[in-house]
């Protein structure tokens, strides 16, 4: 059986999506199995294809899913398509409706914003247990929780992480793309504040402040900067803290066991970063769109580099949460037939 996956990634919907995909994708693979992708887009069929998948692309607006219906239909028949994994927030319940009447549609739902009808409903998030899914889907295939975070091969079961009592080493992520201009506005603080921290940043490749961030790090010896790089694991494990936006970085930071702070910067990561900051993992500095304070961010972070103790204690707790094979769990449930 092969399995069809439909998502995109671009300077809109950043790289989430994608990148969870490619990870089932892999394993897809791996367990002796074909993975074909759909995109509406050419822009975000380079990574799929980077990466050896036969890539589908539709050509025609990424946010509007309701008009290829027809072209999904004739698509599904033409293709024999019996599995088709569905991640984007731009589908619409008439869209998925549609679409599981002629295929058995999986669909990641990490925020639960409608009940989706689908035959498969992936939640792998922290806070998935939050909603009753069990009343809500009594006829579809449940894969819920972190067992089921989709992250790459390489994040299976790693050695606890070695924490150091002397600390810092700050790793600051915000993801493929960064509206809010977080890594920018964090390094024009750093460079008045000098806390004899070494603050590595890494700017997505949607990221439009490379050049600012550049020639900050030129003048400001605290702020170093890091070229986009296929994973992030030996830099996870390499430093002694993150600051990242609530995606699925933290669920990475977990299998790594890097303790760390959160922000938010769209709606779609209150969840995670709340559901990790109520199981007293990963504190939450706050909403960048709101009422965001730099100071308080840097305030958190000294005393978390502080508490070796209570650092050690995270990084354990952390890589219990997940061990990293979720992407195969999801992987072999969507090929069972």
């Amino acid at each position: 059986m092969k399995l069809y996956i439909r998502t995109e990634a671009n300077q809109i919907t950043a790289g989430g999506h994608m990148m969870r995909c490619l990870a089932i994708a892999s394993e897809v693979r791996r367990l002796g199995s074909e993975c074909v992708f759909i995109t509406a887009e050419e822009g975000s069929a380079r990574l799929p294809r980077e990466q050896g998948f036969e890539t589908i692309v539709l050509n025609r607006d990424f946010t509007a899913f309701d008009p290829e219906i027809p072209l999904m239909k004739e698509l599904i028949k033409s293709r024999g398509i019996e599995r088709l994994l569905i991640d984007s927030y731009y589908v619409t319940p008439s869209y998925m409706s549609e679409i599981n009447r002629v295929t058995a549609a999986a669909y990641i739902d990490d925020i639960h914003e409608h009940i989706w009808d689908c035959s498969f409903i992936i939640n792998y998030s922290v806070y998935a247990d939050d909603y009753d899914y069990g009343s809500e889907y009594p006829g579809a295939v449940r894969l819920l929780g972190c067992d089921y975070v989709p992250l790459r091969d390489i994040y299976r079961e790693l050695p606890a992480k070695e924490i150091k009592d002397e600390a810092g080493r700050i790793l600051v992520l915000s993801g493929a793309a960064d509206p809010e201009h977080f890594l920018l506005r964090l390094a024009e603080y750093v460079s008045g504040h000098d806390d004899g921290y070494e603050y590595t940043m890494i700017a997505g490749r949607f990221n439009g402040d490379g050049d600012k961030l550049k020639s900050l790090a030129e003048s400001c010896p605290a702020v170093k900067l890091l070229e986009p790089r296929p994973d992030l694991k030996q830099v996870l494990r390499d430093c002694d803290m993150v600051i990242t936006a609530g995606g699925v970085t933290m669920y990475e930071m977990a299998a790594a066991g890097t303790p760390g702070i959160s922000y938010i910067s769209a709606d779609n990561q209150q969840g995670n970063a709340r559901g990790f900051e109520r199981r007293k993992l990963i504190p939450c500095a706050g909403d960048i769109r709101k009422d965001f304070s730099f100071e308080r961010l840097h305030d958190m972070c000294a005393a978390l580099l502080k508490d070796a103790a209570g650092r050690k204690e995270i990084s354990a707790a952390l890589q219990k949460l997940t061990d990293g094979c979720g992407a195969e769990r999801i992987a072999r449930a969507l090929l069972a037939s």
